[in-house]
């Protein structure tokens, strides 16, 4: 029969870990219900880390200041929880003020059941230590127990969740695991007896040292060493969701590892490796190259989610290291929350406002190194002396060759004939406009590039031209799709960029342009001349394309889906519901051209199996970049109600859905 100081461990243990997997299991659900809303912008769910790490600074505080008084009557806050489910969220889109927006919807959500969610990992470690069982061993591997069941919730969502289950379902799920919790935190309660009057000073000190309060000094450290790695999971997510796309597996990967790093080094024997602690200069520099020469394939953007994963590690192994003896154990993991506050919401909140680039990566690598000098300069120097010299040899060259390729990607290798007219930083992202002298066919172009990828092009040489070039050049997919549609037609667009689909427009022709972000219009505007000099009738629609799409009264010839963020394109735009509003807005006769051009997954599968629901016929099609140096590769997908429709594209070589 299992004792009854080992049945409340086990209590302990599985109190913790099933409330951070449901801390953690609804956080990306949050970030899925928001995306329709905001456009699926990267930030949308930066923001909501910043105000899910907010609302664990204050469950953390809670967990100083309130629980250790209030006793069982803490388990209070978590039956008042309740009140805010079945979780729903319903956001006013506000495209001039979205982060304030996201944070206000993600409250009125889930705030109440998420602070009382944040304060089960420390209370817990709490109730071990005042616990009349006299529990053995430290309570702080209960947090690594915490990381675990966060990892779990997270890994789970992607690759379970959201392929299994609606969003209705996890809303209803969620419920009711919430309230089972509820229930198990009162039988560990009753089991683990924990005592206020009872000291936390009677149990043995995990480090050497006094009994002291720690001084600001160690304070500071704490502070330095959490809001470090919190600002660079933000800062690497965004540069990697920037490039590859927002969406939830783009999300919870950096969000997993950065919590395994705590699961790896918070425990007994801190199981960070010796190798990897040692190699933080080689993880700088390979850091520093990543973010000179960009994301330009999958690869590179998993190797930059494990310079995280090590940086994380490194810093919270000398956080824990740090860490206080039990009698401040609820202080230490309250200052903990207010440096991965601070982190996260200097990257979120000021660095889009202070930087016309993603500034804060580098800039975060450089003060890593500096923190890590100041802890283990002396440690890495006998390190040095002491390791084999040949070992030593490669270590050096390395990072003399990843210094050198990021100062020649850097410094040398943008031509000398293109110049930058125009930048800017917003809510989505970083936006920049270019002249450029063409290397193949010697024409000067200009480019809108968002972050490191191709938005539009126009000829300017000798003056501005409406012909269409690049993805929409007249050998490519989607001008092949136009050319199926006589004028007058009416064309609805999701996604503006430079504007350059006006120039299929033609007399008597209707474009209306959907764009969510509001900076993108006077861009286009400034720096090209599609939107002003199309023979047809242009409009530009600030907002969601879908949501806009839902409450408007037209019906299209022709409905395009042209929206990226960064490489990759907006989930919500071609999932099931977004399908069915389009529906909506086409004629009978009408076609719907999905262009799905990236460089990192080919989409055309699951929008044939998501257009199968709903009986729609379809085509795909691949153009190379053929002979013309203006056109671009591109991919594309069009939909139809009639399968008749599409006879035309089949017949040009188009392959239809089988």
């Amino acid at each position: 029969m299992i004792s009854r100081p080992k049945l409340a461990i086990w209590l302990l243990t599985i109190f913790v870990f099933f409330g951070a997997t449901l801390l953690f299991g609804v956080e990306p659900l949050v970030g899925r219900l928001l995306l329709p809303y905001f456009g699926g912008a990267v930030h949308v769910w930066l923001t909501c880390l910043v105000v899910f790490q907010g609302l664990l600074l204050l469950g953390y505080a809670w967990a100083h200041f309130v629980a250790p008084r209030l006793g069982f009557w803490h388990l209070l806050l978590l039956l008042a929880g309740l009140l805010f489910l079945p979780l729903d969220l319903v956001a006013n889109v506000a495209a001039d003020a979205p982060v304030v927006e996201v944070s206000l919807s993600v409250l009125r959500a889930i705030g109440l059941p998420f602070l009382a969610l944040s304060t089960v990992s420390v209370v817990a470690q709490s109730w071990y230590a005042r616990s009349s069982l006299n529990l053995p061993g430290q309570p702080y591997p209960l947090y690594a127990a915490s990381n675990a069941g966060s990892l779990l919730a997270l890994l789970a969502y992607p690759f379970i969740v959201e392929p299994l289950l609606g969003t209705t379902s996890q809303r209803w799920i969620w419920t009711v695991a919430y309230a089972s919790f509820i229930a198990l935190g009162v039988t560990t309660w009753l089991v683990a007896r924990p005592h206020p009057a009872r000291a936390a000073a009677e149990i043995e000190p995990s480090t050497e040292g006094d009994h002291e309060r720690p001084g600001w000094g160690r304070v500071g450290w704490w502070l330095t060493l959490s809001a470090l790695p919190s600002a660079f999971l933000l800062a690497t997510t965004n540069v990697i969701a920037s490039e590859v796309g927002s969406f939830p597996l783009v999300w919870v990967i950096p969000l997993a590892l950065y919590l395994a790093s705590f699961m790896m080094v918070f425990r007994e024997k801190g199981g960070a490796p010796a190798w990897l602690i040692a190699a933080w200069p080689e993880m700088l520099v390979i850091g520093a190259v990543l973010f000179v020469v960009g994301i330009p394939n999958l690869f590179a953007a998993l190797l930059c989610a494990l310079i995280l994963f090590g940086f994380s590690i490194v810093l919270h192994k000398e956080l824990y290291l740090l860490r206080p003896h039990t009698r401040y154990l609820t202080s230490f993991y309250l200052w903990m929350s207010v440096g991965g506050f601070v982190g996260g919401s200097l990257v979120t909140y000021v660095a889009p406002f202070i930087f016309r680039g993603v500034w804060e990566y580098p800039i975060i690598l450089v003060i890593s190194a500096i923190v890590m000098v100041l802890i283990r300069g002396r440690k890495d120097l006998e390190n040095i002396v002491n390791t084999w010299i040949v070992a030593r040899v490669g270590r050096i060259s390395l990072i003399a060759l990843g210094l050198l390729t990021a100062t020649y990607h850097g410094l040398l290798a943008r031509p000398e004939n293109t110049q930058l007219l125009d930048s800017y930083r917003n809510f989505y992202g970083v936006f920049r406009v270019y002249d450029h002298l063409h290397e193949r066919g010697q024409v000067q172009i200009r480019q809108i590039i968002h972050g490191s990828t191709l938005h539009g092009v126009q000829l300017i040489d000798p003056e501005p031209s409406l012909e269409p070039t690049a993805y929409y050049h007249p050998s490519q997919c989607i001008a092949e799709v136009y050319n199926q549609k006589v004028s007058p037609k009416k064309v609805g667009i999701v996604g503006l960029g430079a504007g350059a689909l006006a120039g299929f427009g033609e007399h008597g022709d209707q474009i209306d342009f959907f764009e969510i972000d509001p900076d993108n219009e006077q861009l286009a505007r400034k720096w090209f001349t599609f939107l002003d000099e199309s023979p047809a009738e242009v409009s530009v629609y600030v907002g969601d394309g879908r949501l806009l799409l839902l409450e408007h009264d037209e019906k299209y010839d022709l409905l395009q889906m042209d929206a990226f963020s960064g490489d990759g394109i907006p989930a919500h735009l071609i999932n099931l519901e977004a399908l069915r509003v389009y529906r909506q807005r086409l004629n009978e006769d009408g076609l719907l051209l999905l262009h799905i051009s990236n460089r990192y997954y080919d989409l055309h599968a699951v929008i044939k199996a998501t257009a199968a629901i709903d009986n729609w016929s379809g085509a795909f099609i691949q153009r190379d970049q053929g002979d013309d140096p203006l056109a671009i590769r591109s991919m594309c997908v069009v939909l139809a109600t009639e399968s008749s429709s599409l006879d035309a594209l089949i017949e040009e070589g188009w392959r239809p859905f089988g």
